[in-house]
């Protein structure tokens, strides 16, 4: 079998999964939204024309999750949300700050 990682995006502005995370009443629907948030603000860039794009740091991320999930012999699908807890693990805080510019 082979190994599949989902790799996640959000179309949804960083603010909007900031009050999803607030209003959360259930604690699996504000960790999925807590997850987005992190790949909006941490992984991805809101151009001002509206396009979103991942920061270059994303693609590296998932390079190191991939080839440390090949050396580790594991197979199979690797759904998004621990494709992004694993990528938060590997960052830490965080990583870089957004260029307010380029923000929603």
């Amino acid at each position: 079998m082979a190994l599949v990682l989902e790799v996640p995006y959000t179309v949804t502005p960083p603010k909007v999964w900031k009050e999803k995370v607030n209003k959360a009443r259930k604690d699996s629907t504000k960790h999925q939204a807590e997850l987005f948030l992190f790949a909006a603000e941490k992984l991805q860039r809101w151009l001002n024309n509206g396009f979103v794009v991942f920061k270059p740091e994303y693609p590296r991320l998932v390079e190191c999750l991939i080839r440390e999930s090949i050396e580790q012999g594991q197979q199979g699908i690797v759904d998004w949300q621990k494709v992004l807890v694993q990528l938060k693990a590997q960052l830490g805080d965080g990583g870089e700050e957004d260029d307010p510019k380029e923000a929603r």
